[in-house]
């Protein structure tokens, strides 16, 4: 199933504030086809209110929280930044013998025939 172009999983999921369940201080977040992760940062309270907004936003036009990302995209863009981008993308790799292992050792920067853990 494409939730991210299923109507109904969109209508139901679009009522939800995944934000509220999270403590950290001031995200915003929002939900990508199944992962909940902050979208971008309020440097104030104001960010609790900006998620409840998303909700009840039509898709035409500048989102609300347009101005907000732009901050953070300039602020990446002339400074300094790290981004935990973990949640965007996840493998599961099997074999029946060193073949991954070999592959990632090819494939990664760092040396990957390690113990697990």
């Amino acid at each position: 199933m494409r939730l991210h172009t299923n109507k109904r999983f969109l209508q139901d999921h679009l009522r939800e504030k995944p934000g509220k369940q999270y403590s950290l201080k001031y995200p915003t977040y929002g939900e990508v086809l199944g992962y909940e992760r902050p979208l971008f940062f309020k440097p104030d309270e104001a960010g609790k209110k900006v998620f409840e907004d998303l909700s009840k936003q039509g898709t035409f036009g500048k989102a609300r929280w347009f101005n907000t990302v732009k901050k953070e995209y300039n602020a990446c863009r002339k400074g300094v930044a790290v981004i935990d981008m973990t949640s965007f993308t996840k493998y599961e790799l099997k074999s029946a013998n060193r073949s991954v292992v070999d592959f990632l050792q090819m494939l990664c920067a760092n040396n990957i025939d390690k113990p697990i853990g």
